[in-house]
């Protein structure tokens, strides 16, 4: 009673909070999760990092450059890349966009219009920032960029949250 006379939005409230918390929790399984045992999904980039046939090596051990988006681009047949996304943490896509600082020619150009904030294409195709995704680190063998069609990724899920505030206990005993 004391919580609904101190806070009128409380149940719109409680709702938010839950619904952001599992945004966040399934953003970083849906893309990190190890999957099997640990009540989590098996991410993308984790079932990607099972296999690395599938893996781009940076041309530059490192060092990632202008050219690494070039290769993974390449290195996705074509039948895939007419669908495909990329995906990474905002501190990849700032140093994306920092490629062409300070150049001339083709890499001054190489994202136009960053004054608007992250452009939402990449070499024509979508982009979508996964933070729970690796960024930069000293060891150089993080998993920082994928690019691939997720048109057959099908995640399912229930949609919505309700809170209901129950005003009186029913039983001291058992809450």
């Amino acid at each position: 009673i004391e919580a609904g006379q101190d806070a009128l939005n409380f149940a719109s409230e409680m709702q938010r909070v839950i619904a952001d918390s599992l945004e966040i929790a399934e953003g970083t399984g849906f893309w990190t999760g190890a999957g099997d045992s640990s009540n989590q999904p098996y991410g993308v980039v984790t079932a990607l990092d099972a296999n690395t046939n599938v893996e781009v090596a940076v041309t530059t051990n490192d060092t990632f450059t202008i050219a690494d988006v070039y290769k993974l681009h390449e290195a996705l047949p074509a039948r895939f890349r007419r669908n495909a996304t990329w995906a990474a943490d905002v501190q990849v896509w700032n140093k994306i966009r920092r490629f062409g600082e300070g150049t001339t020619g083709s890499n001054s150009a190489f994202w136009a219009d960053l004054g608007s904030g992250q452009p939402p294409l990449l070499l024509g195709r979508p982009i979508v920032e996964a933070s729970s995704m690796e960024s930069f680190d000293a060891t150089g063998t993080e998993n920082i960029l994928v690019f691939g069609d997720f048109s057959r990724y099908v995640i399912a899920d229930r949609v919505g949250t309700t809170v209901e505030l129950i005003p009186h206990l029913f039983d001291v005993t058992n809450n």
